[in-house]
């Protein structure tokens, strides 16, 4: 289960940084519509190698993990990641393991233990350490509420993914119905807000959105083989690592138009040895 968890958490951090090398000639919109329609068949096909068993409340569930997370919160993320950039972006979306315990607490009945109160207590202070950072001209701070929207909409899809995959224990179907979903959801909030035309595919940006689709769909087949035998405290803590996969990936790939400042990597490591307390203890 750990090595799902960390393997989902390393392709999530990647496709942030594909993601915004994409961003530089393209829409936030473009973006999450072509990971969406990448990843659909990826995740069809590997869905239909395995015998399927419905059941309705299953399905209700994996379709508002996919209103939650490949639709709402995907589109407010990658709007971050464009506005604050992958860093702090991806290190504020991070911080859902703090709403998902809460939630699981609340709606699950999840028990709260001491080292998971020390691990949220560590990421709020990670967040505070990152939105307290000097941001580049033309960024304001109000954006810094996107990728916390963000946050709390992967919390929500975790923990509705846990109920349905308690039901069906199916990640290829879990991970495929939530991405139809995104499919025919966004597009529909698109056209009722008159934004269909920002979906632009004529962009020199479509081969990293078209990584980032494969990169994503990787993720979800391993979120929710993870959630099938773990619980939504250890998952969604060894997924909270992504701002430190991020934070080496932008240093590695992004050195040309993301600053790495000592905020930056205070706040991704306090946010990462949160995610440890939770975990490990």
């Amino acid at each position: 289960m750990e090595f799902y968890a960390l393997l989902t958490s390393f392709c999530f951090g990647l496709n942030a940084i594909l993601i915004r090398k994409g961003l530089r000639d393209s829409t936030p919109v473009t973006a999450a519509i072509i990971v969406s329609l990448v990843q659909t068949p990826i995740l069809a096909v590997i869905a239909l190698r395995s015998p399927i068993v419905w059941d309705w409340r299953a399905v209700g569930y994996f379709v508002l993990a996919g209103v939650f997370a490949s639709t709402i919160a995907r589109a407010l993320n990658y709007v971050a990641i464009d506005r604050v950039g992958v860093n702090v972006a991806t290190s504020l979306s991070g911080t859902d393991p703090l709403f998902s315990n809460v939630l699981a607490i609340v709606i699950l009945g999840e028990p709260m233990v001491p080292s998971t109160l020390a691990g949220v207590v560590l990421i709020v202070l990670g967040v505070l350490v990152m939105s307290g950072l000097e941001l580049d001209e033309g960024v304001k701070r109000t954006d810094l509420i996107l990728p916390i929207l963000a946050a709390f909409g992967y919390a929500s899809a975790n923990m509705v993914r846990k109920m349905g995959m308690s039901i069906i224990p199916n990640a290829g179907f879990g991970a495929v119905i939530g991405s139809i979903t995104s499919i025919i959801v966004f597009p529909l909030y698109l056209a009722s807000r008159g934004r269909l035309g920002e979906f632009n595919p004529r962009t020199s940006g479509l081969k990293f959105f078209v990584g980032g689709g494969v990169v994503v769909s990787v993720a979800m087949l391993s979120m929710y083989t993870a959630f099938q035998s773990g619980s939504i405290a250890v998952v969604t803590g060894l997924i909270g690592a992504a701002p430190l996969f991020g934070l080496v990936l932008t240093a590695l790939l992004l050195r040309d138009t993301e600053r790495i400042t000592r905020r930056v990597v205070a706040g991704c490591v306090t946010i990462f040895l949160g995610v440890l307390l939770i975990t490990v203890f």
